[in-house]
C-alpha cells in the first residue's frame, strides 16, 4: 500500500504492526461517551471525521478502513474522501461486515454486501481490483455461537464466569473450524467482505 498510509477509523491502531515499512497514520473521532461512532480508546495521531478527512488532496499511498463504514450515516462520503486524498494509483483496502449482531449504539446503519461495497467505489471512481468474501454459513453459526459463549461472562461471579466463557469460546472456534473444512464453502453466507481499489493514474481528480 506504499510508505504513507491512512487508518481511517483507526481506533486503537490493532494494525501498526502489519505496516513495519510505512508510516502509518490513524484517523478517528475524539474519545467521547455521547459521540455517536466515537472510539473511547482512540490512539489516533489526528483526530478528525473520515468523511471529512482532514489532509490536502493526494497526500497518501493507501488508505485502510476496517470495520468503520457501517457506523457512517453517509458512507459514500468516505470513498469519495478516500478518493480524493489518495495519490493517482493509491490503494484502497475495506473490510467490513455483512452479518453481525447490532450494537446497541446510535452509530450502527449498515451491513454491506460485495456487490454494496463495489457499488460504493465506483461511485467515488476507483477501480475495483477484486473483493473477498471471508466466511460462510458455518462461520456465521459459529460466530453466533461464540457470542452467545460471550454473554456468559459478567460482572458478578466473573472469577467462575469468565474461564467458563473462555471455554466456551474456544471449543466453538475449533469445532466450526473442523467442520468449515469439511463442508462446500458457500461465500454468499459471507461474514465479511474484504475490498482492494486504486485510484486511477490520472493527474487530474474524479
Amino acid at each position: 500500500m506504499g510508505k504513507y498510509v491512512l487508518d481511517a477509523g483507526c481506533g486503537e491502531k490493532p494494525y501498526l504492526s502489519f505496516f513495519p515499512n510505512a508510516q502509518l497514520i490513524g484517523v478517528d473521532l475524539p474519545p467521547s461517551e455521547i459521540y455517536p461512532g466515537s472510539h473511547k480508546r482512540a490512539k489516533a495521531d489526528i483526530f478528525g471525521d473520515v468523511c471529512q478527512l482532514p489532509f490536502k488532496d493526494a497526500t497518501f499511498d493507501g488508505v485502510l478502513s476496517t470495520f468503520v463504514i457501517t457506523h457512517l450515516a453517509e458512507p459514500q462520503k468516505f470513498f469519495d474522501e478516500a478518493y480524493r486524498v489518495l495519490r493517482p494509483g493509491g490503494i484502497l483496502v475495506v473490510c467490513e461486515r455483512q452479518m453481525w449482531h447490532t450494537y446497541g449504539v446510535e452509530a450502527d446503519y449498515w451491513r454491506f454486501t460485495a456487490n454494496g461495497l463495489k457499488l460504493l467505489a465506483h461511485k467515488a471512481g476507483f477501480e475495483v481490483l477484486s473483493v473477498h468474501p471471508i466466511g460462510n454459513f458455518w462461520l456465521r453459526l459459529g460466530v453466533k455461537l461464540a457470542y452467545c459463549a460471550a454473554r456468559i461472562n459478567g460482572r458478578r461471579l466473573r472469577f467462575i464466569r469468565q474461564p467458563i466463557s473462555q471455554l466456551l469460546i474456544a471449543c466453538i472456534n475449533l469445532v466450526f473450524a473442523f467442520i468449515n473444512k469439511l463442508l462446500p464453502k458457500d461465500t454468499t453466507d459471507a461474514v465479511y467482505n474484504f475490498l482492494v481499489a486504486r485510484k486511477n493514474n490520472q493527474t487530474d481528480s474524479k
